[in-house]
């Protein structure tokens, strides 16, 4: 069955086409030649999930944004890769005229669409974890005092 797609989730299509293009480029530069689009993605979503928030704010379409994640380590919160293991991730919840929707550019680190924009109740693989430490670590990722892969 096909549903319809609103112009909001047009328009955040476009923007997640755009910020997934503009990460790969800057991870391909430090990646070896050859490496999946989804390895090279590895690790990259909270960062991923900055700078979306970025673009969906310099777009000036009005839409608000929240940084939302989750950690199996915490709670069993997270993206549900298709095997039913739950990973820690980040995303973001875009609210729009046309609804709230969830926007994710590095899914496919998890075997998931390398884009997804969906409606927020066709979302079932993900699981908002606490908010509070979501923003913790995101304010991380802001001011640049996240930890790197690997620590």
């Amino acid at each position: 069955m096909t549903r319809n797609i609103s112009a909001s989730e047009t328009a955040l299509l476009e923007i997640a086409n755009s910020a997934r293009t503009d990460l790969l480029k800057t991870c391909n530069e430090h990646a070896k030649h050859g490496t999946p689009d989804s390895v090279i993605l590895k690790g990259t979503c909270g960062y991923a999930t900055v700078f979306c928030e970025s673009l969906i704010q310099l777009s000036k379409k009005g839409f608000t944004t929240t940084v939302r994640g989750g950690s199996p380590e915490n709670e069993p919160a997270g993206y549900i890769d298709s095997k039913g293991t739950i990973h820690g991730h980040f995303w973001i919840e875009v609210a729009t005229p046309d609804g709230t929707f969830i926007m994710d550019i590095t899914a496919d680190q998890f075997d998931g669409e390398p884009i997804i924009v969906l409606p927020c109740d066709l979302g079932t693989q993900y699981v908002k974890g606490d908010q509070a430490i979501t923003e913790h670590m995101i304010e991380m990722v802001r001011n640049g005092t996240a930890p790197t892969l690997g620590e």
